[in-house]
């Protein structure tokens, strides 16, 4: 049902799915890819992956997107018809050209009792917004106590014209989106003072991060991916003293991690996969004694490892190529050979669909 408020032929970022999970039916983020799978292995909606490492397990779903069936959504649209608009838990609103439904143009004054709302409109649609009434769902006119934000291929106003400041946010994520001068004049930590987890996707014009980031003291997931003019990374970025997760994928135009990720005690995992120009890693690295997990595969300039790798404490599985492999043998002992893993890139044209429709 929650599938069916997507519109049709069009794939549906499962990351999109995994919020409404989690927030409408507390549902776990790895339970909720699970369940996409299995509604998969029941050919009732198709999961495809557009980019995925080969022998490769990750908990990142940037790549990851549900397909439904055209018939299983009008099943979905039927059943919620069955009751009158106004007591639907979901409201789907489906507008061609100026076509509106008969309760937009009645202007009801009551409210929806309405958890989720779907509007989708054709490119002719020029009519106003209705007033909708929907104390359930949250509106923009409620941001202050949104948890998730995903924004999609939209261009980002200045945040220093917008006086809200959402305290509830604690998931923000932005895919092909202009960002512009969006974070420009502000500090991020005074916006979003309770951000957990930032995702930055094919955001192409991202050349720095923002002010305020390091004042993120609950932040403990950042991923940053397909950003390529991203060139530099402040150096305060150590001060995200909650940081567990720093994901830096294909990041090609990045030529440096700043030494102060170092003092990032609680980091697990450090993922630099295709970051082509990154020349060398910190030589104080071995200090991130909690580090489990380090990819690194395709940092084709990468042509040295420092000596503290040895000072590991926790690494278990680094992921590499065939290069870095011949690196890593040279630091690591005979019986730790278990963790390396060679990555293999799979070759496929899935991501074409996505990007181009």
């Amino acid at each position: 049902m929650d599938i069916g408020l997507f519109p049709e032929d069009r794939r549906i970022p499962a990351t999109a799915l995994v919020d409404i999970l989690k927030e409408m039916h507390g549902v776990k983020e790895d339970n909720a890819i699970t369940n996409f799978h299995e509604l998969h292995d029941r050919n009732l909606a198709s999961v495809v992956v557009t980019r995925k490492d080969a022998d490769e397990v990750d908990d990142y779903y940037s790549e990851h997107f549900v397909t439904q069936h055209d018939m299983l959504r009008e099943l979905a649209i039927h059943r919620s018809r069955q009751v009158p608009e106004e007591q639907r838990e979901r409201l789907i609103v489906e507008i061609t050209r100026n076509n509106l439904p008969d309760w937009w143009n009645e202007q009801k004054e009551q409210p929806f009792n309405a958890c989720l709302l779907a509007i989708s409109t054709d490119e002719s649609f020029s009519s106003e917004w209705c007033d909708i009434q929907l104390p359930k769902a949250k509106l923009l006119d409620y941001a202050t106590n949104l948890t998730r934000i995903r924004l999609e291929r939209i261009s980002i106003p200045s945040l220093k014209e917008t006086p809200v400041i959402l305290k509830k946010l604690q998931k923000l994520s932005l895919f092909m989106c202009k960002i512009g001068h969006a974070f420009n004049s502000i500090k991020i930590s005074e916006v979003f003072p309770n951000l957990e987890e930032i995702n930055i996707d094919y955001c192409d014009d991202l050349l720095e991060l923002p002010d305020g980031l390091s004042d993120l003291f609950k932040l403990k997931k950042l991923s940053i991916t397909h950003c390529h003019n991203l060139s530099a990374l402040p150096e305060e970025i150590g001060d995200l003293v909650n940081l567990e997760v720093l994901r830096l994928r294909f990041c090609i135009d990045l030529e440096k991690i700043p030494d102060s990720i170092c003092k990032l005690s609680k980091l697990l995992l450090l993922d630099i996969s295709d970051c082509f120009s990154i020349r060398n890693l910190p030589g104080n690295i071995g200090q991130l004694r909690s580090l489990k997990k380090l990819s690194m595969k395709n940092c084709s300039r990468l042509r040295e490892l420092p000596p503290s790798v040895l000072d590991f404490e926790h690494l278990k599985d680094v992921v590499c190529d065939e290069e870095l492999k011949e690196l890593w043998e040279f630091y690591l002992p005979a019986d730790a050979t278990r963790k390396l893993k060679l990555a293999k890139d799979e070759v496929n044209l899935n991501w074409l669909e996505n990007h181009y429709f």
